[in-house]
């Protein structure tokens, strides 16, 4: 009924700070993009970070929050030396973030890659669109016999970071709060079932995909 406050929280620092976009993840985590006029390293961000450091004008930030905004899960600016503003972003099923805005950034210019569409500024304002991501881990629970999904699959992640769930309908299951070369265990059980392999031990240098066989 919009009667109660249920979480509120500043990010910024001492210069002038604005949102402009918000996107939520399949586990609740709360995802902002907009730009920051601060200098230095005043703007919060987190030690993964891709650009620590302000490069002057207006740089895109890209942050994340835990479900409640009791924890700063990710922070990153990203920009040249000019304005370069976020305007909107998207997460898609695997924690990848996709973000879009202007920039009239220069020399430096905003930063692309080298399979990018077009890597050179144009001039004037250009559009950008920049794709980030953590490895993640994800995966299934079949049925060993049929290869038919199997629901209600308790799945532990134990390492850095840890969490838990039970594998959906679809015998699905997906941990994003994940650091990447970190070590992990993924480990399942479920009442009445023999899993094999039960539990999957690793670095995590690369995007995951397990499957657990119960039979």
């Amino acid at each position: 009924a919009g009667s109660a406050l249920i979480y509120s929280t500043y990010i910024g620092g001492n210069g002038s700070d604005i949102g402009n976009g918000v996107a939520l993840d399949h586990f609740g985590n709360i995802y902002i993009t907009g730009y920051s006029i601060n200098s230095g390293t005043d703007f919060p961000t987190t030690a993964n970070a891709y650009q620590v450091a302000h490069n002057g004008g207006h740089d895109v930030f890209m942050a994340k929050f835990s479900a409640n905004a009791s924890t700063l899960l990710y922070s990153t600016l990203i920009g040249g030396l000019g304005d370069d503003d976020g305007y909107a972003l998207a997460v898609d099923t695997t924690g990848n973030v996709y973000c879009t805005g202007l920039t009239n950034a220069s020399t430096p210019p905003f930063p692309t890659t080298l399979i990018g569409y077009q890597v050179t500024y144009g001039g004037g304002q250009d559009v950008f669109v920049s794709k980030f991501g953590s490895y993640a881990i994800n995966g299934r629970a079949v049925d060993a016999a049929t290869g038919d999904p199997v629901a209600g699959v308790m799945v532990a992640l134990s390492g850095i970071t840890s969490e838990s769930m039970l594998t959906g309908p679809d015998g699905r299951f997906g941990f994003t709060n994940t650091l990447d070369f970190a070590p992990y265990s993924v480990a399942a059980s479920r009442t009445n079932y023999n899993i094999n392999p039960n539990i999957f031990t690793f670095t995590l240098d690369a995007s995951r995909e397990l499957v657990f066989l119960a039979a």
